[in-house]
């Protein structure tokens, strides 16, 4: 590990910048895209069997500020029997007003997450919601979620495919 950290950093210094970017940057934003895809295609194959499900009473439902990089405001969901929030991004924000208005505080609701090795791999939080059910009834379905993530492969599919073909015609 030592002789390859050394090797690299000579390289980094020697090498001429398009040289050391076709050598180590490419195929590491190749593997970037190649790894959202992979989450993307897993995500849009999923059903509620593949996901797991968090039952319990609603103690509170409201927006808020997540900060970091840019400024999000997902709804957050916190049920009675979990110690956890659960958050449903605010990509879908068109929801928030009729889920709030749909549950209330005390309402006994089924919420569908994935799996912490779906969340790896799908580059999200453990907690997101991708389905949610009240009463027997479908209030924010997973179709919704996997519309959005269909859009997304189409730029994963680009991107790794001239990110790709790129590395391989240099290392030729």
């Amino acid at each position: 590990m030592l002789l390859w950290i050394k090797k690299f950093w000579r390289e980094m210094s020697e090498s001429s910048r398009p040289v050391f970017f076709q050598k180590y940057v490419l195929p590491f934003l190749a593997l970037f895209f190649t790894w959202g895809l992979i989450g993307n295609i897993v995500l849009i194959n999923i059903d509620t069997n593949s996901l797991q499900k968090k039952t319990g009473e609603v103690t509170e439902i409201n927006i808020k500020i997540e900060r970091g990089k840019y400024t999000h405001y997902p709804l957050y969901i916190k049920l009675k029997n979990n110690q956890n929030e659960f958050r449903l991004t605010d990509t879908f924000e068109n929801n928030f007003s009729n889920l709030q208005d749909q549950i209330l505080k005390g309402d006994r609701i089924t919420l569908y997450i994935r799996y912490k090795w779906q969340a790896i791999l799908g580059w999200g939080k453990y907690y997101d919601i991708y389905q949610i059910d009240k009463d027997g009834k479908t209030l924010f379905n997973l179709s919704t979620v996997i519309s959005e993530k269909k859009s997304q492969v189409k730029i994963f599919v680009f991107f790794s495919l001239i990110l790709w073909g790129w590395y391989f015609i240099n290392r030729l």
